[in-house]
């Protein structure tokens, strides 16, 4: 699906980034010292193999193995760049193509001789840059570990690479044709009768339900191909003391709580004041978890399997622990509404996924191949924004002598002008906002509204001295 849905209002690309610094008091590992390690480290099948995609998608692609892979493709050393330019430069890697013809990975290396984000010293900023077909965000944990970890052969491991049906000559066109239609039909009576299954549970059970209609927004869309990056850092240990101190909440409720507001608050600040509560959609997996906890990578057929929570972040409350407790109670019933399979079913994400050549007949009328016509209307979505949690990793991220002291990340953009992505290391928790530009023409403005948001919460919560 992400491979045919990819285009220039939504590219189908996750960004995973970190600051590296050394240890050592000396100049830090050369050019050919990053390739080295680089090339050691992706020799594996999983960096190693590409799409190839059928006539006229007619099926779908299928992975082979790449026979003209070229490192030099994927790693690029970039000349020294300002913390701020770093984040400009995420903004073109989340608006530019990737070459679908080759591994869909790539990773950019530049010295930051001032430092990035909340850290002062020079090291390396890595931006890896993986498309969504490839890699969905258990998986891009894996990568991440072959290439970080310490004597990790995650994402090396052999994977069988998929034999495509034959879509080359007339008949077996004409017959995968009439076999997509079927089962696009098929899924749409399926996916009916789950809804009117849902119905029938809401009315028989008493549980809480979503908001169905969002708040109007300037920035709900129409989304654009333009792209910026902000992100904030705020110390873990403070994060976590304020958690503490809250009661019942999580990190991830705190996170919300924080959007939530700043949002309010940057909208108020342009002008453009929200009538009502603004929603996030927040992805929740239905993955299994193995004995020692771990959640699997899919469900034996490649699926994503995971449902999208809708979360009412309250963001018209003023008092920030009033907020913070309303938000954990909205989080805490959409558990509850999606512990029952008929609200699950309804709500899957890729139960199905239509060949290309449908989906493309699907959108057609929205979106040209050749380039890119504005939307006069927003996307009809019950929420405003997405938020993401990276989970935090079992082991040290390095490169080299070099070890990760902060990092961010972030997905695509979900059908409005921003989407979140937050994470904590071992001193920071990181939030990074994924700005359509034409909506939010200045995200390090919109992350001015998210410090702002955090410090009103820390100090209803620690007190004014906090920080």
């Amino acid at each position: 699906m992400f491979v045919y849905t990819d285009g220039p209002r939504s590219r189908q690309i996750t960004v995973c980034c970190g600051f590296f610094v050394s240890a050592a008091d000396h100049d830090l590992p050369l050019e050919s010292a990053v390739h080295e390690w680089f090339a050691a480290r992706t020799r594996g099948p999983l960096f190693r193999r590409r799409l190839r995609r059928s006539m006229l998608d007619l099926e779908y692609p299928v992975w082979v193995h790449d026979d003209d892979f070229r490192l030099d493709r994927h790693l690029f050393i970039h000349d020294p760049m300002t913390s701020d330019g770093f984040l400009d430069f995420l903004g073109e890697l989340a608006e530019s193509a990737m070459d679908l013809s080759r591994p869909l990975w790539e990773i950019h290396v530049s010295r930051c001789p001032d430092g990035f984000g909340p850290i002062a010293d020079q090291g390396f900023a890595v931006a890896v840059r993986i498309h969504h077909a490839a890699a969905d965000g258990i998986a891009v944990q894996a990568i991440l570990a072959s290439l970080f970890g310490q004597e990790s052969s995650a994402g090396n491991s052999e994977r069988e690479l998929l034999p495509g049906s034959d879509c080359h000559t007339a008949a077996g066109a004409l017959t995968q044709v009439v076999r997509s239609i079927t089962d696009f039909r098929r899924a749409v009576r399926d996916y009916r009768a789950a809804l009117d299954e849902r119905t029938t549970v809401r009315a028989a059970e008493n549980y809480p339900v979503p908001p169905t209609d969002r708040t109007v927004t300037p920035i709900d869309g129409p989304v654009g191909p333009k792209r910026g990056v902000a992100v904030v850092y705020w110390p873990w240990t403070e994060v976590r003391q304020i958690r503490r101190s809250a009661g019942e909440a999580t990190v991830n409720d705190l996170v919300l709580t924080v959007i939530g507001r700043a949002m309010h608050d940057y909208l108020c600040a342009v002008g453009s004041p929200p009538e009502g509560s603004l929603v996030a959609s927040v992805p929740m997996t239905v993955r299994p978890r193995e004995a020692d906890g771990t959640v699997t990578d899919d469900d034996g057929e490649g699926n994503n399997r995971f449902v999208m929570m809708t979360v009412d972040l309250h963001s018209t409350q003023p008092d920030p622990i009033a907020r913070l407790r309303a938000v954990h109670d909205a989080v805490l019933g959409e558990r509850l509404r999606l512990s029952h399979r008929a609200e699950a079913s309804a709500d899957a994400t890729v139960s199905y996924v239509p060949p290309g050549f449908l989906i493309r007949a699907l959108r057609r009328r929205t979106e040209d191949s050749r380039g890119y016509p504005r939307r006069d209307e927003p996307d009809d979505r019950p929420f405003n924004t997405s938020v993401m949690t990276a989970y935090r990793l079992p082991f040290e991220l390095r490169l080299l002598d070099c070890r990760q002291v902060c990092g961010l990340g972030f997905g695509p953009l979900n059908g409005t002008g921003i989407s979140h992505a937050h994470g904590a290391g071992d001193d920071w928790c990181g939030v990074t906002a994924l700005c359509d530009t034409d909506l939010v023409p200045d995200p390090s403005e919109y992350a001015s509204a998210l410090d702002a948001a955090y410090a009103d919460l820390r100090n209803a919560t620690l007190g004014t001295t906090a920080g």
